[in-house]
């Protein structure tokens, strides 16, 4: 295995959970961090890649997509770190990798724009607010569920999954949910 990411680029909005998730994942697997830059559109040809997502440039191409760059690295993990060492294992962190990016993440977005408005978006009303709360609260008692039977998500032992799922929380975490919130979801919270 390789120790080193320097002949990777990643390309993406600085601070994002996106980045933090795949830089997260590298300095586990790897203790290692691709060069970072922003993503300079008139450097990428805007056919290689999908706007708003961070981008992967190797030596065979680009990569674009969080989950996809996340996977790739997971598979160049050959400890078995990020992807765990069976199939099983493998197909549960795909799972909750999906399962983040289809489920957990567009309400999660929604939510967190009522309090984290961007410029030119109208402050949804309160009625939107308690429709994502109750979203939210439905994906959030599924995560809580699962951390009574483990700690992990994947596996006994930190994988992409609790990595991507972990730094989707941290907008809410560090911004929004405050200790009342937080007793609502204790395992979570831990």
């Amino acid at each position: 295995m390789f120790n080193t990411l320097q002949n990777f680029t990643l390309f993406g909005t600085k601070g994002s959970m996106e980045l933090q998730a795949i830089n997260t994942a590298c300095v586990y697997a790897f203790q290692s961090l691709p060069t970072q830059d922003s993503l300079p559109p008139d450097k990428l040809n805007p056919e290689d890649y999908f706007e708003d997502e961070p981008v992967l440039k190797t030596q065979e191409g680009l990569i674009s997509g969080a989950r996809a760059i996340l996977r790739y690295f997971g598979r160049m993990d050959t400890s078995g770190k990020l992807y765990g060492k069976t199939h099983f294992v493998m197909g549960q962190v795909d799972q909750w990798l999906d399962w983040n990016t289809n489920n957990l993440k567009p309400i999660l977005k929604s939510y967190v724009a009522h309090y984290i408005p961007e410029e030119g978006r109208d402050i949804p009303d309160e009625n939107l607010l308690k429709f994502d709360r109750d979203e939210l609260m439905i994906r959030l008692n599924l995560v809580e569920r699962h951390l009574l039977k483990s700690p992990f998500f994947a596996s006994e032992t930190l994988t992409l999954a609790d990595i991507d799922l972990v730094t989707t929380f941290s907008i809410p975490f560090n911004q929004i949910w405050d200790a009342e919130f937080r007793k609502q979801i204790p395992k979570l919270t831990e």
